[in-house]
């Protein structure tokens, strides 16, 4: 029986977009090699994941600014790396929440968990501001280590008092839901809004109300028909 939902942070909650995040891949774009917004947001993740791979753990603004200042001679970048972080740590507290989010959350009937790499109280402002409450938020920094590990969704599952089987974990980031699942053992759903992954192996979905027949079946159709009228 599902007793709670874990959702990831970027891209399941808040949306790639907003001024914030325009002035972190400007200031890159003007300063290097790279050509554009998806550039730059490649090139980034796949730097991220690899300092977490061969450092030790720190926050992941921390990692940002250490891959601009000393991991950035690939793409020759000569502009300001405090620029860049400042504007991605307003992103995390301040980008637009997805009214997709927003509808899921009204009507879920089980307590929602956000599990996220960024800081814990950056979601929170973009929570408090929006008026959203979820049960908690367990941020990677609870543990030392990202969700491409496993010991962030083992500390969600102590913090929510619950059992593997009892939740269902959905994740917009095909990586980590596969730790989720394969390494944890969490039923999980990708969050696929822009079809993406089409030949994937794992349940998509496009939206995460679409995930709400699948929690209420568990309680009874009738409440779900009630509820999403």
């Amino acid at each position: 029986m599902i007793k709670a939902v874990f959702i990831n942070y970027v891209l399941s909650v808040i949306l790639p977009k907003g001024e914030d995040l325009q002035v972190a891949s400007d200031e890159i774009v003007c300063h290097s090699k790279l050509n554009s917004h998806e550039e730059v947001r490649d090139w980034l993740l796949k730097n991220i994941e690899g300092y977490f791979h061969n450092q030790p753990y720190t926050k992941l603004e921390n990692v940002v600014l250490n891959i601009l200042k000393y991991k950035s001679d690939d793409i020759k970048f000569k502009g300001n790396a405090q620029k860049v972080v400042r504007a991605y740590q307003s992103f995390w507290m301040y980008a637009p929440i997805s009214d997709d989010f927003k509808e899921f959350l009204r009507l879920c009937p089980v307590p929602v968990y956000i599990v996220c790499n960024e800081s814990a109280d950056y979601v929170r402002v973009n929570l408090r501001r929006n008026n959203l409450h979820v049960a908690e938020v367990i941020s990677a920094d609870f543990v030392g280590k990202t969700l491409m590990y496993q010991e962030t969704f083992e500390k969600a599952l102590e913090v929510a008092c619950i059992k593997k089987e009892e939740v269902l974990n959905i994740s917009s980031i095909l990586g980590e839901l596969e730790v989720a699942k394969n390494e944890v053992g969490l039923n999980s759903i990708l969050l696929d809004r822009n079809r993406k992954y089409y030949e994937t192996k794992y349940k998509r979905t496009r939206s995460l109300v679409e995930t709400l027949p699948q929690i209420f079946k568990e309680l009874g159709d009738n409440e779900w028909q009630i509820q999403s009228k």
